[in-house]
Order: structure tokens, then C-alpha cells, then sequence
């Protein structure tokens, strides 16, 4: 609730916003909502179903959920930004998640548990500055800068910044369960899979290819369904084969 609650106001201060600085600590503050609600979300998904095969159908359409929307927001964020500018885009955010907020409060209930290990605070700050690092860089060289000490230094301190965020990581959890170890290194693959996929489909197709950013959007759709399809047919049954 915490973390739909700081979106929402990132949302209406970005879509407000008189300068590009202010816009932007907006954008953080959504990408730190954001960063509370994905693994709530996830350990409710993990807690509410108990039986392989129906924790295996519900890790698959959580998986179509939290990927296949963002080609589907891509899309319709290039229809709202060709319609009435990106900051209805902002706008559209309040308004989906204001329902979310409701639907929370009425069907989700929190109860007491056995304490966990708390905050990896180290890893996580280790780990945010590495991504922003790596992905300024990645994003903003140009094709002939790959050799510059501009672009080596950062990156290469970037780098550095996600393996140790890693190795502490991976260090304060191979105590306790060795599997996570493999999990954490999947998800963060197919994660830097994702970012790197739709962000170069949307420049190739919207600048390199002429497409308009509804027409970009439209023509990523074909990958959410993809996914779609590949979350809830075969990964699920693939959790429910595996599953003890």
C-alpha cells in the first residue's frame, strides 16, 4: 500500500512538473514505489497459493501480468502521448492505480508472520547506483565512444557496483538456501534481457524507422503476447512438473 501510495503522488508531482529536474526525482520516487509493491505482490502470489498446480498456474500469470504489460504500456502510452501529451500518461497512472489502491484495501489483509531477515540495505544501494551507472552509459554512447575513458570509467565502476551488490547478496543467502543463489542470478539475467529488448525495439522502430510512438507501441504487442502465452502455458506447467 506503501509503495501503490508513493506512486500515485510521483505520478500527479511528474505530471505537474514545471522543470526536467523535478520530473525526474518524480520518476525516482516511482521507480521506489515500484521497488515495494513487485515483491509484496510476489510473496502474496507465493503465500495465497500452496498447491504446485495451483501456485504454478498463479507464478505464470503473475509473470504474463508484470511482463507482458509492458509492451501493452508501451502501446498505450504512444497512443496517450500522441492524443494529449505525456503527461496524461502520468494521469492515466493515477487512475489505474487509485484502483488498485481500493482493491487492496477491500480484498488484501495483511497477517503476522515469522520474522524475516529484513532489508539487504548494502546490496540494494550497491545495486541501484551499479544499474544507473551501467544503464546511463549503455544508453548514452554513442557509436564511436565505446573506446573513451568517458564511457570505460563509468561503466566499468557500474560493473564493479552490481558484483558487489551481488557477492554480498549472494553471501548473506547461501547460508540459508543455496537455490536462491540460481534464482537471483535467473532473474537478473531476464531482467537485463527485458530492459535491453523494448527500449531498443521502441528507438529502432519510433526514430530509426519513422514509426509514431502509438504505431512503435502497437508493433511491440506482438511480444507481450508471446510472453503472454509462454508464461501461462508452458512456464507454469513447467513449475507444476518441478515442483516437490
Amino acid at each position: 500500500m506503501t509503495g501503490l501510495s508513493a506512486v500515485v503522488v510521483a505520478a500527479v508531482v511528474g505530471a505537474l512538473a514545471p522543470t526536467a529536474g523535478v520530473l525526474i526525482a518524480a520518476l525516482a520516487l516511482q521507480g521506489a514505489g515500484a521497488a515495494l509493491v513487485a515483491p509484496a505482490a510476489l510473496a502474496l502470489v507465493a503465500a495465497q497459493f500452496v498447491d504446485p498446480r495451483e501456485r504454478g498456474r498463479a507464478f505464470g500469470v503473475y509473470a504474463a501480468v508484470a511482463i507482458g504489460g509492458w509492451p501493452a504500456g508501451l502501446a498505450w502510452g504512444g497512443v496517450i502521448s500522441e492524443s494529449v501529451g505525456w503527461r496524461g500518461c502520468l494521469y492515466a497512472n493515477v487512475l489505474l492505480i487509485l484502483i488498485a489502491l481500493i482493491v487492496s484495501a477491500n480484498r488484501v489483509h495483511d497477517r503476522a508472520g515469522p520474522g524475516g531477515p529484513g532489508l539487504a540495505t548494502p546490496s540494494l544501494l550497491l545495486g541501484s547506483a551499479g544499474a544507473v551507472l551501467t544503464g546511463n552509459e549503455l544508453y548514452g554512447v554513442g557509436p564511436h565512444d565505446w573506446a573513451a575513458p568517458s564511457t570505460l570509467v563509468p561503466l566499468g565502476i557500474g560493473v564493479i557496483l552490481l558484483a558487489s551488490a551481488g557477492a554480498a547478496h549472494s553471501a548473506r543467502t547461501f547460508a540459508r538456501q543455496h537455490d536462491r543463489i540460481g534464482t537471483l542470478v535467473v532473474l537478473c539475467l531476464g531482467s537485463a534481457g527485458l530492459f535491453a529488448l523494448f527500449p531498443a525495439l521502441s528507438l529502432s522502430m519510433g526514430p530509426a524507422m519513422g514509426f509514431s510512438p502509438a504505431a512503435a507501441g502497437v508493433a511491440v504487442l506482438p511480444t507481450g503476447v508471446a510472453f503472454v502465452i509462454g508464461s501461462t502455458r508452458i512456464a507454469s506447467g513447467l513449475l507444476r512438473c518441478m515442483a516437490p
